[in-house]
């Protein structure tokens, strides 16, 4: 790995870790706020029509006015942990400080993934790549749809096996990810915020999946 490459990497580590600090305030400003119910199509068409808009302008400034691009992902992954109130709510309620050690080893559990996946892919070939690539869009493909139907269907145990396939296909999108950092070596050719909106949202549905399959386990 040379030195361009490792700056680059770090670059990026820096920005997310900075979203994941946004993340943080909003996920705990959202579960010490009362928040209105909203019926659950109403929840998908903000939640996508906010997600889709914020990335399609973090993309669409991320070269030519790069500040603006940043201040729009940190307030994109702040909704994000703002999302997760509930969940977090949910967690902090349980007995015995049950619902912070379930939290802390999902957040864990996530940055080892992390770790493990930026690993493979500093091994892992480009001839490899475009497999992984195939598999990644497919799964996300599934896992979408069987989302939105989960928000509809009442079947036990639907949204864990949904929640699975998140965390595993997020995980082999953090590889493709950081191995197109790893195997770009121009400075111009790729954005640090392009490539920390993909691992963001790519750990958020790991952190979000290990957590409701965690929490699943707890209320047996």
């Amino acid at each position: 790995m040379n030195l361009l490459t490792k700056n680059t990497l770090t670059n990026n580590y820096i920005i997310l870790a900075i979203t994941i600090f946004f993340a943080y305030v909003g996920s705990m400003f959202s579960s010490v706020a009362t928040i209105a119910y909203l019926p659950a199509f109403v929840q998908i068409i903000l939640f996508f029509g906010i997600f889709y808009l914020l990335s399609y302008f973090i993309n669409k400034t991320q070269h030519n006015q790069p500040l603006l691009s940043f201040s729009l992902l940190n307030i994109l992954t702040a909704f994000l942990g703002f999302t997760t109130g509930p969940l977090i709510q949910y967690a902090l309620s349980l007995p015995d400080n049950m619902g912070i050690n379930i939290i802390a080893i999902s957040f864990g559990l996530t940055l080892v993934i992390l770790i493990l996946m930026s690993i493979i892919a500093y091994f892992n070939k480009d001839k490899q790549l475009s497999v992984l690539q195939n598999i990644t869009t497919i799964g996300f493909a599934v896992a979408g749809i069987s989302m939105i139907l989960s928000w509809f269907v009442a079947i036990d145990g639907f949204s864990l096996v949904v929640s699975g396939i998140f965390v595993v296909v997020s995980s082999l999108s953090l590889v493709i990810q950081t191995q197109n950092i790893i195997s770009k070596s121009e400075p111009k050719s790729q954005s640090p915020i392009g490539n920390v909106l993909i691992m963001f949202t790519n750990i958020y549905n790991i952190f979000t999946g290990l957590l409701r399959i965690i929490l699943s386990y707890s209320d047996d």
